[in-house]
């Protein structure tokens, strides 16, 4: 009987020591180089890769490498690793780890929509719904986020037919396909 248990006892030991090596950092998946720095046009640390083709954005050459270090101090900031400028084994690693596809960095912070609104009172309109649910349903979602929000700020939220200064639409944006 006690050599039963003490052959548990060793399984689970073992099985314990094996979970552990499977989980150490250095056994994550990495991204390359280039895959990083997709990530960081993806998430926004750096102007979107469509905008910097079409030449809309992105720095020249001379920057380049410049504006890549600030892109990755700001990630590791955002995911609270040491701030090093540098894509180190770390940070390929956080870069790595599942996530949904809304970027970090707001576009107000590439230029295109304002920091802060200039006014509490603000509205807002549905603009189309989605086809997953009813759109009964998807407007009254909405107006209770709004409440939410108004409960905890000092804005408030009113519903308008079109042009609302706060646009909703029914597709996704967390880049899941979701």
């Amino acid at each position: 009987m006690t050599a039963i248990l003490l052959s548990f006892v060793l399984i689970g030991i073992f099985g314990s020591v094996l979970t552990v090596e499977r989980w150490r950092p250095e056994n994550q998946k990495k991204l390359s180089k280039s895959d990083a720095q997709e990530y960081l046009h993806k998430f926004l640390y750096l102007p979107p890769l469509n905008l910097v083709a079409a030449g809309h954005a992105g720095p020249s050459l001379a920057s380049a490498r410049e504006d890549l270090k600030k892109a990755i101090m700001q990630f590791q900031k955002t995911a609270d690793i040491p701030q090093t400028g540098i894509l180190d084994d770390e940070t390929r690693t956080v870069m790595a780890q599942p996530r949904c596809g809304v970027p970090d960095i707001a576009m107000y912070t590439l230029g295109r929509a304002p920091l802060k609104w200039k006014k509490n009172a603000l509205t807002y309109s549905i603009d189309s719904y989605s086809q997953d649910l009813s759109s009964s349903i998807q407007k009254k979602t909405v107006q209770e986020a709004f409440q939410f929000w108004a409960a905890v700020s000092p804005l408030t939220f009113r519903e308008v037919a079109r042009e609302g200064d706060i646009r909703e639409f029914g597709l996704g944006i967390t880049g899941t396909g979701k």
